[in-house]
């Protein structure tokens, strides 16, 4: 099956400025040779820096360390073990957790009568400059 003609016309476009670039950069090797030198030694150093920041869970400069807990709840378990009108406060078609939240603040709800029903992890999340992506 041949390509239409819309398709031919973009893919040679797409080589001719790949090659112009291509040449020009060769013409300029002394430039770009040093230039993706530094790029590529930016890159080691970001993914270095992320993992750092994410192992000890700390901020620094432009990195950012942040966690968010992660809720996961039984549905069953808690309807089995919470007064219907507490339950009916917490759920719509799944537990709503800043619910959930409140009822402990108030005490209407205690760490026991989720015992069991419920998760909590965390979202361990880095955020700070990105590794640039460079063709080649």
């Amino acid at each position: 099956m041949s390509a239409p003609t819309s398709v031919k016309k973009a893919v040679d476009e797409y080589a001719e400025v790949d090659s112009a670039l291509k040449d020009f950069m060769d013409e300029h090797n002394d430039i770009f040779g040093e230039f993706f030198r530094l790029v590529e030694a930016r890159n080691a150093a970001c993914e270095k820096a992320r993992a750092l920041v994410k192992k000890h869970e700390s901020s620094h400069g432009d990195f950012r360390y942040s966690t968010a807990r992660r809720y996961s709840f039984d549905v069953d378990t808690l309807q089995e073990r919470l007064p219907k009108e507490i339950f009916s406060r917490i759920t719509k078609v799944a537990v709503d957790r800043k619910a959930v939240e409140v009822l402990l603040e108030r005490g209407e709800l205690s760490e026991d009568d989720l015992e069991g029903a419920y998760e909590v992890g965390a979202t361990r999340k880095c955020s700070g400059p990105s590794s640039w992506l460079l063709g080649g």
